[in-house]
C-alpha cells in the first residue's frame, strides 16, 4: 500500500478515507507466474476540497501489465533461445525447458 504525503496546510486535520486504486502487474519467477497488487488509498480532509493520493509507481509500459522481470523472460526466449512467439502460449513437449 503506497500512502500519499500530506499536503500544505492540511497538518492537524482528520483525514477521510474515501476509496483507493488498485492496480494489478503480471509478474513471474521461472515456471511461475503470480501477480502483484499495489494499493493506493484516496483520501479527503474535512473542511477542504480536493482527493490525495500517492503517485502511481512508474512502470516500463505504460498503463502496461507486464513488469520487468517477464518482458526480459519473453526477450530471451524469443532472441537467445531461438522461441517464437507463437510457441510461447502452449505448453512444451515432456522433458523441455518451461518458460
Amino acid at each position: 500500500m503506497i500512502e500519499p504525503d500530506d499536503p500544505a496546510g492540511c497538518d492537524g486535520l482528520e483525514r477521510i478515507r474515501i476509496g483507493e486504486d488498485v492496480c494489478e502487474r503480471l509478474d513471474v519467477t521461472p515456471a511461475k507466474f503470480r501477480v502483484n497488487v499495489t494499493r493506493r488509498p484516496k483520501y479527503v480532509y474535512k473542511g477542504r476540497d480536493g482527493v490525495i493520493q500517492a503517485p502511481a509507481p512508474a512502470r516500463i509500459i505504460a498503463s502496461g501489465v507486464p513488469t520487468e522481470a517477464l518482458l526480459a523472460q519473453i526477450a530471451v526466449a524469443k532472441y537467445t533461445d531461438g522461441l517464437p512467439l507463437y510457441r510461447m502460449n502452449r505448453p512444451p513437449p515432456e522433458g523441455r525447458r518451461q518458460y
